[in-house]
């Protein structure tokens, strides 16, 4: 059965090497740290997730409303301060168990916790991939394509969703 659980800072010990793990479908360049991780994880604005069948991690989802310093900091390309606004983080589900409804359940879970803390839009920088589709699906709108996403050498698309 599948269940979400909220990653906070009190947990991470227990999900950790998981979320790490995760970070494997990235590129190195763009591959967060454990740090990078409590640092999101224990904003007051931020939302996370973790997705479990039958108690077995198999992803994640991460979003906070970024300030000014975190746009800076983060180099998040097109992204403006709004406090009405939810960035994704982080939006992976296991290799192994894509293509099988999950992810589409957890950003259902993720936009549910988003719009109980009163956000109006989502965004993201998102592969052409699966995230990109369940996006779409959505009602999303692709902002802007940037090729080589941080030296990746993979395209990623600033998307907005209206929530």
């Amino acid at each position: 059965m599948l269940k979400f659980e909220d990653l906070t800072s009190t947990n991470w010990l227990k999900y950790e090497k998981f979320v790490l793990h995760s970070e494997i479908v990235f590129q190195k360049p763009i591959r967060n740290s454990s740090e990078e991780y409590l640092k999101v994880i224990s904003l007051e604005n931020s939302i996370c997730k973790i997705a479990l069948l039958d108690s077995k991690y198999i992803g994640n989802i991460i979003g906070f409303c970024p300030t000014k310093k975190d746009i800076l900091e983060e180099g998040l390309k097109d992204v403006k301060e709004d406090h009405n606004m939810i960035y994704m983080f982080n939006f992976v589900i296991e290799p192994e168990y894509q293509n099988k409804g999950y992810g589409s359940q957890l950003l259902n879970e993720f936009i549910k916790s988003a719009k109980e803390k009163k956000y109006k839009k989502l965004l993201g920088h998102f592969r052409p991939n699966s995230s990109l589709y369940l996006l779409k699906k959505l009602g999303a709108e692709e902002k802007k394509t940037y090729k080589n996403w941080w030296k990746t050498k993979e395209d990623y698309t600033l998307c907005k969703l209206m929530l």
